[in-house]
């Protein structure tokens, strides 16, 4: 399914440019040749599961499919319920076609502002038990 048009017209249509890849642990995406196409498509730039850039597990709160797009979808695929599998398919990807540049740019603004969290909450945590410590 990654290797579809689908993909290189999300890069074009949102203007995405130095895209990285957040690996979402599913099984489906640890076969070999959905890693081959990966490193081909995304090069060093895939984080998470066998990545370049290692990411926390069970990490939800980082990671934008969890914390705004399964919700965003599940909104606007359910708000009647679809009549037929056609209508459902055809609602998931309205809702995906419909998800603009400048959410996308709020949801990295968001994701960034969640790291800067954690960092300060770890430096806290470690201070506070280190201080314990000594």
């Amino acid at each position: 399914m990654l290797k579809t048009e689908r993909l290189k017209c999300t890069f074009v249509c949102f203007q995405l440019r130095n895209v990285w890849f957040q690996h979402d642990g599913a099984p489906a995406h640890k076969t070999s040749s959905v890693k081959q196409y990966l490193v081909e498509e995304f090069g060093e730039q895939i984080i998470g599961y066998d990545g370049f850039q290692e990411w926390p597990p069970r990490s939800p709160d980082l990671t934008p499919m969890y914390f705004f797009l399964w919700g965003y979808l599940k909104q606007q695929v359910y708000a009647t319920p679809p009549k037929t599998l056609q209508d459902l398919e055809r609602r998931i990807t309205d809702a995906c076609a419909n998800v603009t540049p400048a959410t996308l740019h709020r949801v990295q603004r968001d994701v960034q502002a969640r790291v800067q969290m954690c960092i300060m909450l770890t430096e806290r945590s470690l201070h506070i038990e280190n201080k314990g410590i000594l």
